[in-house]
C-alpha cells in the first residue's frame, strides 16, 4: 500500500494542537537547573527530577506577577510550577509556559486551590446557567472586608465621586488568618438578613495566595453559591484569582473596578443630564435672542422713524409736481388727497392696535420669565440649604452630613450659616 507522507509542518501542528489542548492547566513540581535571563525580560529554565527533564518558559508578564520568587530563583531550588503546555513550532519542542511559580513548599496551596477548583466546578458551583443578574440601580449595597482596610476606602472613594444615590452598608469581616474564613462566612449570612440588600461586594485588597486562602474556603463558596442575593467578588489586584471569583455572579479585578461598575449608571445619568442642560441653555438663549429681535421690530420709534421717512418721501414727491402745468393730469388730486388721508387715519388706527397687542405679548412674556425666576421662589418665604459636597435636597443629603459640619441656608436677602446638632 502506497502511504502519502506527512509534511514536518503537518506532524508538528497535529501534536501542537493535541497536546496544547489536553494540556491546558498542570502543575508540575522539580528541580531547578539552566537558568537563562534575557533581555527583554523573558525567563526560561529546565524543571527536572530523578527520572526526566522538562524545559519550562516564563514570559515578562508573568515574571513581573511572580517577582518575589523570580527575584531569588537560582539553579538548585525545588518549586512547583502552573501553567500549560506548549509546542514551538520551529523547533519541535514543547515546553511549559509557566504562569505561576512558588517554593515547593508554599507550591502545594497552587496544587490544593486546582484541585479543589475542579471539585467545586464538577459539584456545579461555578455553572453560568445560576449566576443571578447584578441591579443596574441598587438602593442599598452591602460592602463585607475589614472595616480600616485600604479596599474598603478605595471602594467608598470611587462610589462618591461617581454615583448620585446609594446607601452603602460596611459588614465587618476579618480578610485574612485562621478565622477569617469563618468570619466571611458569619457576615455573608449578615449581610442577607439585612432589609433592602440588593447587592452584596466581597472584597479585599492583593497580596500573596496564602494571604486570600481564606476566600478558597469550600464553605464560603457554598454560601456564596446559595446566596439569594448577588454576590460581586472584587479581592486582590488584577493577576489575583480565588474561588469567590469563580462562585460569585460577577468577578471584577479591585474593589475601586467594583465600585466603578456599580456606579457605571450614575455616571451616565449625570452625562445626559449635563447634555440636556446644555441642549436647555441653547434653546433659551435662542429664544430670548428672539424675543428681542421682535421687540426691536414693533418699538414705536423705530415704526414712527420709518412713517417719518415715508412721509418725508412724498412731500419730496408731490414737490415736484406742477399743478398749474399738469392741471387736468391732476384733476382728482383733491380726491385722491381725501382718500390717502383717509387710508392714513386707518393705518394709523391699525398701527395703534398692532402696538397694543404686540405691548399686550411683550408685558405677558415679561410675566412669564419672572415667574420662572429662582429668586421671586425665594422672595415667597422659601429658601434652599447647600454644603461643601452640593445642594442638600432630600432627607438622605442631610443624614450623610457630618455632626457640627457647617452648610449655607439661602434667602431671597442673603445668606446664613448653620451647623448639623447629632441628637
Amino acid at each position: 500500500m502506497n502511504f502519502r507522507p506527512l509534511s514536518v509542518g503537518d506532524l508538528v501542528f497535529e501534536i501542537k494542537s493535541s497536546l496544547e489542548s489536553r494540556f491546558r492547566q498542570v502543575v508540575v513540581e522539580g528541580e531547578v537547573s539552566n537558568i537563562s535571563r534575557t533581555v527583554a525580560g523573558h525567563i526560561y529554565f529546565t524543571l527536572s527530577d530523578q527520572r526526566a527533564c522538562l524545559s519550562c518558559a516564563l514570559f515578562r508578564g508573568d515574571a513581573m506577577r511572580n517577582s518575589s520568587v523570580v527575584r531569588k530563583l537560582k539553579d538548585g531550588d525545588h518549586i512547583v510550577v502552573t501553567g500549560s503546555v506548549g509546542v514551538y513550532a520551529k523547533r519541535g519542542v514543547f515546553q511549559v509556559v509557566a504562569k505561576r511559580i512558588a517554593p515547593a513548599g508554599k507550591g502545594n496551596l497552587a496544587l490544593q486551590f486546582e484541585l479543589l477548583k475542579e471539585k467545586l466546578a464538577k459539584q456545579g458551583f461555578f455553572d453560568a446557567s445560576n449566576k443571578k443578574p447584578i441591579p443596574k440601580f441598587p438602593k442599598k449595597i452591602a460592602v463585607i472586608t475589614a472595616p480600616y482596610g485600604a479596599a474598603l476606602q478605595d471602594f467608598l472613594k470611587v462610589y462618591k465621586r461617581r454615583s448620585l444615590w446609594c446607601d452603602v452598608v460596611i459588614v465587618p469581616a476579618i480578610v485574612q488568618g485562621e478565622s477569617s474564613a469563618k468570619s466571611l462566612v458569619e457576615a455573608l449570612k449578615k449581610s442577607q438578613e439585612l432589609d433592602d440588600v440588593d447587592v452584596i461586594v466581597l472584597t479585599r485588597g492583593g497580596g500573596a495566595m496564602e494571604d486570600l486562602w481564606s476566600f478558597n474556603d469550600e464553605r464560603l463558596i457554598e454560601h456564596i453559591y446559595e446566596c439569594h442575593i448577588p454576590v460581586i467578588s472584587a479581592v486582590g489586584h488584577q493577576v489575583d484569582t480565588t474561588l469567590s471569583d469563580f462562585a460569585a455572579d460577577l468577578r471584577l479585578e479591585t474593589p475601586s473596578a467594583a465600585a466603578e461598575y456599580l456606579s457605571q449608571p450614575h455616571t451616565e445619568i449625570i452625562r445626559r443630564l449635563d447634555g440636556l442642560g446644555q441642549k436647555l441653555k441653547s434653546f433659551l438663549y435662542k429664544h430670548q435672542s428672539d424675543i428681542q429681535r421682535r421687540l426691536e421690530r414693533i418699538n414705536p420709534a423705530n415704526l414712527a422713524r420709518g412713517l417719518q421717512i415715508r412721509i418725508n418721501d412724498l412731500k419730496y414727491r408731490l414737490s415736484r409736481v406742477d399743478l398749474v402745468k399738469n392741471q387736468e393730469l391732476y384733476i382728482g388730486l383733491q380726491e385722491k388727497e381725501m382718500s390717502a388721508a383717509e387710508l392714513l387715519e386707518r393705518a394709523k388706527v391699525s398701527l395703534e392696535q398692532k402696538l397694543e397687542k404686540s405691548k399686550n405679548r411683550v408685558d405677558m412674556s415679561g410675566q412669564l420669565l419672572r415667574s420662572i425666576d429662582p429668586k421671586n421662589v425665594l422672595n415667597r418665604g422659601y429658601s434652599y440649604v447647600q454644603s461643601d459636597s452640593g445642594v442638600i435636597a432630600k432627607m438622605s443629603d442631610y443624614d450623610k452630613l457630618e455632626s457640627g459640619e457647617t452648610f449655607t441656608i439661602h434667602f431671597s436677602d442673603g445668606k446664613g450659616k448653620a451647623k448639623k446638632v447629632q441628637k
